[in-house]
């Protein structure tokens, strides 16, 4: 393969991970700034994105964004890889309490592209009219590039393990844990089996008072 071609090559891997927008802070993201990039719908990603790693508490600042965005048109998502059923009826719970309800999807897998497909099949748009907004390189940005939507990364909400860490050592992390569950759910029954259970357990303790996506 000749130079030309290898560099080619790797600034097409490059950018697979690259975001279209960057945001300092998730405040920044306006229907104004979605509509100049011709976004109808806003999907996100849920824990350092939407809320402090695991945390299960929004900013003002953040619900403040999302009401700001919903009074401004755009149609609004979550897409998570967070596999706690328990956890995520709590955050839906207090949605709705601020009166948003929207599609909800735990235990994404992202970067894997079916999550990203239920959600643009619920509400009927294309890719290109839709926005993935999160911190994860390897799962939202890529998942996102995946599947043709337009990928805005924001930055991390400083969990203490994270700070003075290089971003690339962080993702690369995350991607390994991934990797191992998504490994144990494919690969074992009695894995797969005992997770679903508990799930399922979780689910009827409660209504889930949102639109939670299977």
């Amino acid at each position: 393969m000749a130079i030309p071609e290898i560099q080619q090559a790797w600034r097409n891997l490059r950018q697979c991970f690259e975001p279209d927008i960057r945001l300092e802070n998730i405040e920044e993201l306006t229907p104004e700034l979605l509509r100049r990039h011709h976004v109808k719908a806003a999907f996100f990603d849920l824990d350092d994105t939407l809320m402090p790693e695991f945390s299960g508490r929004f900013t003002m600042e953040m619900i403040d964004c999302l009401v700001r965005l919903k009074k401004g048109g755009i149609l609004l998502g979550v897409n998570t890889n967070n596999y706690r059923s328990s956890y995520c009826r709590k955050i839906l719970g207090i949605l709705k309490e601020e009166g948003i309800t929207v599609p909800f999807i735990e235990n994404a897998y992202k970067p894997r592209t079916r999550s990203f497909h239920k959600l643009l099949h619920f509400y009927g748009l294309n890719p290109p009219e839709t926005a993935m907004v999160g911190d994860g390189i390897l799962t939202d940005t890529l998942g996102a590039k995946r599947v043709g939507m337009v990928a805005i990364r924001v930055r991390w909400f400083s969990s203490p393990w994270k700070q003075g860490t290089p971003l690339f050592i962080r993702e690369l992390v995350f991607a390994f844990f991934d990797a191992i569950r998504l490994f144990l759910f494919q690969h074992s029954t009695t894995y797969h089996n005992f997770v679903e259970e508990k799930r399922l357990a979780e689910e009827k303790e409660a209504p889930i008072p949102g639109i939670k996506l299977e």
